[in-house]
């Protein structure tokens, strides 16, 4: 489980409290600015937090936080925590299998599953094809055949939807509901949102609404 206790950073986020349960389905909803990205961040490590407290799998962090038990931190996201945010992760020269190689080497990923995705997402370009020669939802469709191949425990994904099409949106959402993996994401795709367990309203840079969905 990870826990968020009255966490602040920069005024972006102000005195924000949730839990994430294990194998739990939540969504962020709410629009640009409100500080869904930035929560984000701070879960997947990216950002540290000015006041509040992180407590990780039993493991409590307390911010500001010393640079000692920041490297334990950090140590202890890596093991379990994947966040994907952009198809520019990717290089542009590289070609699409060059680019999943990659990446699959450098961590904790279901290299089956990853090509398996790809088949199901029905990327039609050759793998040998150049990433910057790629259509927007075809980079974000390889980027998702990636992020929902994790095996870490938490997958974090912000606007995973963008460039797809309605019927992608549906398979990409069908997909995480059925994962066994915590899985938290931003979105704008309010549809969905009965899919997830919970779901969270951002407005002025606060939690506005927590809803229990299943």
């Amino acid at each position: 489980m990870i826990e968020l206790k009255n966490i602040s950073k920069e005024g972006i986020v102000e005195g924000i409290s949730i839990s994430i349960k294990d194998h739990e389905k939540v969504v962020f909803l709410g629009k640009n600015g409100t500080g869904k990205t930035t929560l984000l961040y701070i879960i997947s490590g990216f950002y540290l937090p000015d006041h509040g407290e992180i407590c990780f799998d039993g493991r409590q962090y307390n911010y500001p936080i010393d640079f000692f038990k920041y490297l334990l931190f950090e140590k202890q996201l890596r093991d379990t925590v994947s966040f994907f945010e952009s198809p520019n992760i990717f290089y542009e020269k590289f070609t699409i299998q060059q680019n999943l190689r990659y990446y699959t080497s450098l961590d904790r990923y279901d290299l089956k599953k990853v090509w398996e995705l790809y088949d199901y997402f029905e990327i039609k370009e050759s793998i040998n094809k150049v990433f910057e020669t790629l259509s927007t939802g075809t980079k974000q469709k390889i980027l998702l055949s990636l992020a929902l191949a994790s095996k870490k425990e938490y997958i974090l994904l912000d606007e995973p939807t963008i460039g797809l099409d309605q019927e992608t949106k549906s398979k990409v959402y069908g997909l995480i509901s059925n994962m066994d993996q915590a899985i938290l994401i931003s979105t704008h795709d309010i549809e969905y949102e009965t899919l997830f367990n919970r779901s969270i309203r951002f407005d002025a840079n606060h939690i506005c609404e927590m809803k229990s969905l299943i």
